[in-house]
């Protein structure tokens, strides 16, 4: 049985709508730390937006609990800094999220995701100002080159699956193994032993 509604919209509130260890948006369900057939408790506690990957990948194993649960706080922490209600809402969110969703299933046409996104930018160039050009340049900057390039990681990482270490861009030169996002790496890499499971 799944979390109740009011249970899920606090957590994917919480995490932007984004997962929480890959902090990808689309395709996101609240799963369950501890399963309820171990007797996982349906409180927020005990509740972590991740996508599909990431459920496959860490959900399953129980050494990893402790993990998720440390990132998903961390996400929160992050989330909350970056995504404040006064600036973006949490209904804009909840929208995009439904809308890269339905566009991945085949359900919408991408031009309606263009649409949302025009009218954030076009809310963003209305409001710069000389203090903020600064900061405005750096994200459209390096959202152009990550939409080309695809995340580039500020450290070395550890790929999972064959255990070579490189700077990479999204995947492992080695065996083609995805890997993490700049944020989740550089909290990893610096909070977690190579030994913990998620590396």
């Amino acid at each position: 049985m799944p979390f109740d509604g009011a249970t899920r919209d606090k957590a994917k509130q919480m995490a932007a709508y984004r997962c929480c260890i890959c902090q990808k948006i689309g395709g996101i369900k609240v799963h369950y730390i501890i399963p309820k057939e171990y007797d996982g408790l349906d409180e927020i506690d005990n509740a972590a937006p991740l996508c599909a990957h990431c459920n496959a990948n860490f959900g399953d194993n129980p050494k990893n609990r402790k993990e998720i649960k440390k990132v998903r706080d961390w996400w929160y922490k992050v989330a909350e800094l970056k995504y404040p209600k006064k600036v973006i809402g949490h209904e804009t969110l909840h929208e995009i999220n439904k809308k890269v969703e339905e566009v991945q299933k085949g359900l919408s046409d991408i031009a309606e995701l263009k649409k949302i996104f025009r009218a954030l930018l076009n809310n963003i160039m209305e409001k710069v100002s000389p203090t903020t050009s600064s900061a405005v340049a750096s994200g459209i900057v390096d959202t152009v080159v990550s939409s080309t390039l695809g995340d580039v990681p500020l450290v070395t990482v550890r790929c999972r699956k064959c255990n070579i270490e490189a700077l990479t861009f999204n995947y492992c030169p080695h065996c083609g193994s995805k890997i993490w996002n700049v944020y989740s790496q550089i909290f990893l890499t610096k909070s977690y032993s190579r030994d913990s499971g998620l590396i």
